[in-house]
């Protein structure tokens, strides 16, 4: 192949195109034959099977960016989707941060209101002591 100036990559269209049985393997007269129709002028038969590969090649190519275009748009809602997700998350961990900060305060004033009635009832016992301590 080398010889011939043929790349590795062009080994497997140079093998399809001389698969004339499209079986799958080449048989010893489609091998020679293959070689010979390289080294000479092509003719009418080697312009339609190479035309014929090239539609071949083209359905292929046309069938795969069909495919990646469906695949790209299932990715876009997918992403859309994730988006909406997203947002929700921020959202409701604006909500758990709010509850947070509000449960710190509500606890701190809690605090405060004990420390209150502490204070007083060691007031009351001071001021009071015949009244004794709450049940």
């Amino acid at each position: 192949l080398r010889s011939l100036g043929i790349s590795v990559d062009e080994a497997k269209t140079l093998f399809e195109l001389m698969d004339v049985s499209r079986n799958g393997s080449l048989s010893m007269s489609e091998f020679t034959d293959g070689f010979t129709r390289l080294r000479g002028l092509a003719n009418g038969q080697d312009m339609v099977s190479l035309i014929s590969f090239a539609h071949k090649m083209s359905r292929k190519v046309s069938d795969n960016l069909r495919k990646i275009k469906f695949f790209s748009e299932r990715a876009d809602v997918i992403q859309e989707r994730l988006d909406v997700i997203g947002k929700k998350m921020q959202i409701e961990t604006g909500y758990q941060e709010r509850i947070q900060r509000r449960g710190k305060t509500v606890f701190k004033s809690a605090t405060m209101i004990q420390r209150v009635v502490n204070n007083l009832d060691k007031d009351r016992l001071l001021k009071f002591p015949g009244l004794g301590t709450p049940q």
